[in-house]
């Protein structure tokens, strides 16, 4: 069969169909082309900003030689959920190590080594908090610098520091989870359909990367008392975000002078009275203020508490028989006055298990209370004894229940 052209020429209508069939197949390349590319400029500002290490601030410089790089050993225990979820543990390690030092060099003078990968059976991965006082229990690090605690990711996305990581204000002990690798997967997959195997698997390694680095980061700031800064970009941020890129300078200044501290042999009631004495005096944008006060109203109630041992050290004991127990049965005021007599001879140890079982069955006992806060107080680290102090803070306010 022909047709006959505008112009009169006579053309077969197979070469018709054929240039249909071509003009098609340019317009669907057209498309596809197109997709990639707007999926390729989505995927450019998809992938996380890059770490960028600052050094000290110029005032530091000027008054500090430098100096290389302190190095400060960790302990890592990883849990059953933790390696489940990291099919090379050893390698998550040595990158996340890596990545991390790129940052703690220059920006606060130290080396992290890692000093050895433990199993962590008993690891309650359900819980962050729990997860940090199981850990601050069963290992007390006496012998490194910092131990890290690696346990399972959540089932669910979620942007908060406290659901993928706890560090302890003021301590050397911090806890994050693996990364939720399922469902970055997905998304990935889903949204960049139009990009090659290798550019996807380069995105989501890049994702899973900086948010380790990052959130491991954000925990060693808290152990250094650092709080939560404003600046979107801080690694110190409340929440997870991929354009988080380093260390604000009130932070850096913060924990390099912690540091130094525990260089000069400080103790954390030192270390924390002179994070206080920074953060009264810091920008007051600087900080989140919730955050901000809320430390120093726990560092004045921690330092409000240690007074009865102060005087404990120089003046004599009060008589057991003088103190008041309202409610307790007689059983239970015994072991109260045998805790607080040990309080008062400075065995702690010997308190707290003889006090122990006297805190849940008395919760609204203000003696019980003081009694386990005191002892918290004078024997664990801050964020320990802040838990510890909670029940009292709330009964001396009324917002106890």
């Amino acid at each position: 069969m022909r047709v006959r052209s505008l112009f009169g020429s006579i053309i077969p209508v197979g070469i018709i169909a054929a240039f249909a069939l071509a003009s098609a197949g340019c317009m669907y390349d057209s498309s596809r082309t197109i997709a990639k590319q707007t999926q390729q400029h989505n995927a450019a500002h998809y992938t996380p900003a890059t770490l960028q290490a600052e050094g000290p601030a110029p005032e530091e410089r000027a008054s500090t030689p430098p100096s290389r790089p302190k190095t400060m050993r960790v302990r890592a225990l990883v849990s059953k959920a933790f390696t489940a979820h990291v099919i090379d543990t050893p390698k998550y390690m040595r990158d996340l190590f890596d990545d991390a030092n790129k940052m703690t060099e220059p920006s606060l003078g130290i080396h992290l080594e890692l000093e050895a990968t433990r199993p962590w059976d008993a690891a309650p991965d359900e819980d962050t908090a729990k997860a940090i006082t199981s850990l601050e229990t069963s290992e007390p690090g006496k012998d490194v610098d910092f131990v890290a605690g690696f346990i399972g990711a959540l089932p669910r996305m979620t942007q908060s520091f406290h659901e993928i990581g706890r560090g302890a204000v003021v301590g050397k002990h911090l806890v994050v989870r693996a990364p939720g690798s399922a469902e970055t997967h997905d998304a990935v997959e889903r949204s960049f359909n139009q990009l090659t195997d290798d550019e996807r698997r380069k995105l989501r390694k890049d994702i899973a990367r900086h948010r380790a680095a990052v959130v491991f980061l954000h925990e060693l700031g808290h152990t250094l008392g650092c709080i939560h800064e404003t600046e979107p970009t801080s690694i110190m941020v409340p929440e997870y975000n991929r354009r988080v890129t380093t260390f604000g300078p009130e932070a850096r200044t913060l924990m390099r002078a912690t540091l130094e501290k525990r260089r000069n042999g400080a103790s954390d009631d030192e270390v924390l009275k002179a994070v206080g004495d920074f953060l009264r005096t810091a920008p007051p944008a600087a900080f989140v203020a919730d955050d901000r006060n809320r430390l120093l109203s726990d560092i004045d109630a921690r330092a409000t508490a240690q007074q009865p041992r102060t005087q404990v050290q120089t003046e004599a004991a009060p008589a057991p028989a003088a103190l008041e127990t309202p409610g307790l049965s007689p059983a239970d005021r015994e072991k109260f006055l045998q805790a607080n007599e040990a309080y008062s001879k400075a065995e702690m140890v010997r308190a707290w298990n003889t006090a122990k079982p006297l805190f849940e069955a008395y919760r609204n006992s203000f003696e019980v209370q003081d009694l386990r806060c005191k002892i918290a107080t004078n024997s664990m680290p801050f964020d320990m004894a802040r838990r510890e102090c909670d029940r009292l803070m709330k009964l001396a306010t009324g917002k106890a229940r």
